[in-house]
């Protein structure tokens, strides 16, 4: 006949988990109700503080980085951009390791 295990229940003395949801006090499990409550009702395009002094300046990107350079396909995308864009500064950034390519 199989044996059933039956889980015990933690103790009142007993260490608890303290991210367990299980083991949550009624004070926490409201203060997690609550907090979940004002995220859903977040909206960052209305609650976001408005920042004045940015919002006239404009910003004209004048680079283009391009990460994986050292490998074959972003070397020959970092070739391609250098000739399609020679107003722009094209940065390749690269983990150099076993499987690039440095020329």
């Amino acid at each position: 006949m199989p044996s059933i295990v039956v889980p015990q229940t933690a103790s009142a003395g007993a260490a608890t988990n303290p991210t367990d949801p299980v083991t949550f006090s009624d004070e926490r499990r409201g203060a997690l109700a609550t907090a979940k409550q004002r995220a859903e009702g977040y909206d960052i395009y209305h609650d976001f503080p408005p920042l004045p002094n940015l919002a006239n300046k404009q910003h004209t990107p004048t680079s283009i980085l391009v990460t994986g350079a050292a490998g074959f396909i972003a070397s020959h995308v970092a070739i391609r951009l250098v000739r399609l864009y020679p107003h722009y500064n094209v940065v390749g950034v690269d983990k150099v390791s076993y499987c690039s390519d440095e020329k």
